[in-house]
């Protein structure tokens, strides 16, 4: 009797754990979990740029200026790599402003900054 209620207890256990999962899994199709590296952090800091001329940045109330569009690889730099993110800079001689981009291994973007060009940068 007590194994018997034991072997139901665990298939439901094991039922409950599968359907808590589940979801989750599904939810993570086509993403992917392979770290960022200094290659993609670039191409996502400008492909970041490009998606802030479609949509108001966290920083800004209005999208970027429509120059921010299809930049260079060249416009892009690494200012820093740190220990689980790349700062990135993304320069838009047009507007005369830098996008500063911190991105986490992970591929999300923790901060990002708009400042304008100046001597120090």
């Amino acid at each position: 009797m007590v194994r018997v209620v034991s072997v139901r207890f665990l298939l439901l256990a094991l039922g409950w754990c599968l359907m808590l999962w589940m979801p989750a899994s599904f939810a993570h199709e086509g993403h992917t979990h392979t770290p960022v590296n200094m290659k993609s952090a670039l191409e996502l800091a400008l492909k970041t740029a490009d998606d802030y001329t479609r949509a108001a940045p966290p920083f800004a109330a209005e999208p970027l200026a429509a120059s921010w569009r299809g930049l260079p690889q060249s416009a892009a730099s690494l200012v820093e790599n740190g220990i689980g993110y790349y700062r990135v800079q993304v320069v838009n001689t047009a507007t005369a402003e830098l996008l500063l981009l911190k991105i986490t291994l992970d591929g999300d973007i923790a901060t990002a900054e708009l400042e304008p060009l100046g001597a120090d940068n």
